[in-house]
């Protein structure tokens, strides 16, 4: 991610300008129908990206700086619990006999 200048340069019709915000949601949101994930959309993306770098093993810390959180917190709030994973923590637990 850069950080700063235009991550989107503009076209021939919009020289020396970025692409709007709305052509980028657009251009990420067919790109993800026709990857048959419905309903996508940038914020979705990171969404996921945080959800599956948790899921794979990082640690919360790890997946923060990554998706350059500065509150831990906020990671938090974009990491899902996965069913599988759910599932699985519950087949680990010892239940006293």
């Amino acid at each position: 991610m850069p950080r700063k200048g235009w991550w989107f340069p503009g076209n021939a019709r919009r020289p020396g300008q970025p692409i709007t915000h709305r052509a980028v949601s657009q251009i990420i949101s067919q790109a993800m129908d026709r990857a048959d994930i419905p309903g996508g959309t940038a914020h979705r993306i990171r969404h996921w990206y945080g959800t599956n770098l948790v899921g794979d093993g990082a640690d919360l810390r790890t997946a923060q700086t990554l998706l350059r959180h500065a509150n831990l917190n906020t990671t938090a709030i974009y990491v899902q619990v996965s069913d599988p994973k759910r599932a699985e923590a519950i087949d680990r637990l010892k239940l006293p006999e």
